[in-house]
C-alpha cells in the first residue's frame, strides 16, 4: 500500500530541462536583432544627414583646355601565334554506333536532297 500511495515524481521532459538555456538563447537573438536595426537605422540617418548637409557648388572660373596631343603606340608582337591544326579523322568506326539505325534516316536525307535538286531544275531555265 505504501507503494500506492507514494506517486513518483513526473520526470522533466527535454524542454523543461534546458528552459533556462531556451531563454537565454531567446533573449540573445532578441538583443542581437534589435542591435542590428539599431545601427543600420544609426547609418540611415547618417547619410541622410550627410545629403542634406552638403555644400553647394559654388561657380568656378573657366577652365582653359589644353589639348593632349596623342601618343603614339607601337605595335607588339602577339603574345601567342595562333596554330592551325589539321582535321583529324578518325579512322575506325565507332563500335557502339548502330548503323542499321541511322539508314532510314539516311535515306530520307537522301530522298530530300533528290526533291530539292529536282525542284531547283524545275525553277531555272534552260
Amino acid at each position: 500500500m505504501s507503494s500506492e500511495m507514494e506517486s513518483p515524481l513526473p520526470r522533466p521532459t527535454n524542454v523543461q530541462r534546458v528552459k533556462f538555456i531556451w531563454r537565454i538563447l531567446l533573449i540573445s537573438n532578441l538583443g542581437l536583432g534589435a542591435y542590428m536595426f539599431l545601427r543600420s537605422r544609426k547609418k540611415d540617418k547618417q547619410l541622410e544627414t550627410a545629403k542634406t548637409t552638403k555644400e553647394v557648388p559654388t561657380t568656378e572660373p573657366a577652365k582653359t583646355i589644353v589639348e593632349v596631343p596623342p601618343i603614339p603606340v607601337e605595335e607588339e608582337e602577339p603574345l601567342f601565334l595562333p596554330t592551325i591544326e589539321p582535321v583529324k579523322v578518325q579512322k575506325e568506326p565507332i563500335p557502339w554506333l548502330d548503323l542499321g539505325m541511322m539508314l532510314p534516316y539516311h535515306r530520307e536525307v537522301e530522298a530530300g536532297k533528290e526533291r530539292l535538286l529536282e525542284g531547283a531544275k524545275r525553277c531555272v531555265p534552260e
